[in-house]
């Protein structure tokens, strides 16, 4: 059974999620382990949507500071903005990927068929061995 997280545990795993982005971070800062984190969010509704504002928290900041690297310029900037374009307007600069699949399959040669022809046997009546036949006398 997974502990209960005090109250102030959860403060400090929310606030260090917000802060650094990291489900495990959060956890050593509150003292509990990962697995602690993510089994109170399936039982705390409410620790849950804490949890998901602050990882939109700490995305908010990284989306900050490209926006201001992009504003500054520099030689990254061109690709900080590529990646932007892709996040803001993902219908119009995703990477668009086309899978086909060819269904002609050719067969070049069958599989034979037994040679000896198989033994119809009663139904409810096991086949003797020779490894049978020793365990049964």
């Amino acid at each position: 059974m997974t502990k209960r997280i005090s109250p102030e545990a959860k403060h400090i795993a929310i606030d260090t999620y917000a802060k650094h982005g990291n489900m495990t971070i959060a956890a050593m800062a509150a003292g509990v382990t990962r697995w602690t984190l993510w089994k109170e969010g399936t039982r705390n509704l409410a620790f849950k949507r804490q949890l998901e504002d602050a990882k939109a928290t700490y995305c908010d900041l990284w989306e900050a500071l490209l926006d201001k690297r992009i504003v500054e310029g520099g030689k990254d900037s061109a690709i900080l903005l590529m990646f932007k374009m892709k996040a803001e307007m993902p219908d119009k600069y995703r990477e668009k990927f086309e899978h086909k699949i060819d269904h002609n399959i050719k067969i070049i040669s069958g599989v034979p068929r037994p040679l000896v022809p198989e033994i119809k046997r009663k139904p409810g009546r096991p086949r003797k061995t020779p490894e049978l036949a020793e365990a049964i006398s």
